[in-house]
């Protein structure tokens, strides 16, 4: 406190109730300044008020005065963060939501996931909702799950997406995730066959894996114990639905 117009101040006890007395010199008209510290902190909130409540020996009604601390912190601003790039068996990938600091109010913002060339449900899990950052958390997680398919792929992107903020802005709002394959290039698999003669020699070439570009796969006939032109005839049929239909083919001198 001062009681030279604001020339010296000293310390005083204010107990747990917020008492104190000061003690006025005679013939003084500086009266009293009571100089309160306040805290400068980082967080976003309303002006607040405290009062300072005086009366004098005989005073039967006491005088109330309101002091106002003003906010100087701006309001939070929204980040994302997360992986650039991950692999299809990384089961799940993590999001981190910030806020840049504090808020004495609840800062809330919606999240999504959105394909840009990836396809949710078949390589990773559609999420949505809204974050809600209670007083005092700056820090939430998006957890977004991956398929780890058998699919030999190219890699894909998708995205996840904030919008819609409350009590705060967003700066970065998105993060683009690219899903690197972990499949192998498909091989090609011929089954065995057996057919009586006259009949067609059905014989089943599969692939290993699927693929999603088309995949080319050379052939060649040769002769076993069986001459090919011989015991067989022409043309050489090929299905790729499943026995649906067929197509004629050629085939070289070499099979």
């Amino acid at each position: 406190v001062s009681v030279d117009g604001g020339n010296t101040f000293t310390n005083v006890f204010v107990d747990s109730n917020g008492d104190f007395s000061v003690d006025i010199p005679a013939n003084s008209t500086a009266g009293i300044i009571v100089r309160v510290p306040t805290v400068d902190d980082t967080i976003d909130e309303a002006d607040e008020t405290i009062s300072l409540t005086a009366s004098a020996p005989g005073q039967t009604t006491p005088s109330t005065g309101i002091g106002t601390i003003l906010d100087n912190d701006d309001a939070p601003v929204i980040n994302i963060t997360g992986p650039a790039i991950i692999d299809e068996a990384a089961g799940t990938v993590s999001y981190e939501v910030t806020l840049s600091n504090p808020s004495s109010s609840t800062v809330t913002v919606d999240y999504a996931t959105a394909d840009i060339d990836t396809t949710a449900g078949l390589d990773y899990t559609a999420i949505s909702g809204t974050l809600s950052f209670i007083p005092g958390v700056t820090s939430q997680t998006i957890t977004v799950a991956i398929t780890d398919d058998s699919l030999f792929e190219s890699a894909e992107d998708y995205s996840v997406n904030l919008s819609n903020p409350s009590n705060a802005t967003i700066n970065v709002g998105q993060v683009i995730t690219t899903i690197t394959d972990n499949d192998t290039a498909p091989i090609a698999i011929v089954n065995p066959a057996t057919v009586e003669e006259g009949g067609f020699l059905d014989m089943q070439v599969d692939l290993s894996n699927p693929s999603d570009s088309i995949t080319t796969v050379s052939l060649t006939l040769a002769d076993g114990s069986a001459t090919l032109g011989t015991d067989t005839t022409t043309p050489v049929q090929v299905s790729v639905d499943g026995g649906n239909t067929f197509t004629n083919v050629f085939v070289d001198s070499n099979g």
